[in-house]
């Protein structure tokens, strides 16, 4: 998670990751994409431990967590966020399902 109130890993509290630049990094273009039905918390070897389910129980509600919790990082800090949230409706946990749409984002004049 983009925060440093949960330790390095699963958060930034002890990454290497300085505090002081986080402005660069919630500055800088990123594109999180979620497959809409990717709701399945027994597919695809998603991670089950309790220190994974805290951030979600599927990767919908982890992908959905992780952006929310980076606006309310920049928010808290007064730092422009210029990261972009996307969910694609009708695809699961599936490479082949979201490669179309994502050129469509990384491509889109």
């Amino acid at each position: 998670m983009p925060t440093y109130s949960v330790e390095y890993g699963f958060g930034l509290r002890g990454s290497p990751l300085r505090e002081i630049d986080l402005p660069k990094v919630f500055s800088r273009k990123l594109i999180v994409m979620v497959g809409g039905d990717d709701n399945d918390p027994y597919a695809g070897g998603l991670a089950n431990f309790p220190a994974a389910e805290a951030q979600g129980n599927t990767r919908l509600e982890r992908a959905e967590n992780y952006f929310a919790t980076a606006e309310k990082e920049a928010q808290a800090r007064g730092i422009p966020l210029d990261w972009e949230f996307y969910i694609v409706p009708g695809v699961g946990h599936d490479e082949s399902g979201m490669a179309g749409p994502a050129a469509e984002r990384l491509f889109a004049p």
